[in-house]
């Protein structure tokens, strides 16, 4: 392609420049887009990642709302 253009006149040259560079461009888009998509999915995994609770969590707050089983015991 590039190599007929060696006796071209200039405006068939900046017409296949053009073409080149919107081809660039929408590869460059895609890709981009493509990476966009895979971080929005992967920051709401992560979101719901961070808002569970951890076993400790759980267990610390039982004990909090229903009391601990050895202050029950002893009453």
């Amino acid at each position: 392609m590039l190599a007929g253009l060696r006796w071209a006149w200039s405006t068939q040259i900046l017409a296949v420049i053009a073409k080149i560079i919107l081809g660039l461009m929408i590869r460059i888009g895609i890709v981009l887009l493509a990476l966009g998509i895979a971080d929005a999915f992967y920051q709401k995994w992560k979101y719901i990642q961070e808002l569970k609770m951890t076993k400790q969590e759980v267990k610390q707050e039982l004990r909090d709302t229903i009391g601990s089983p050895e202050v029950k015991s002893r009453i």
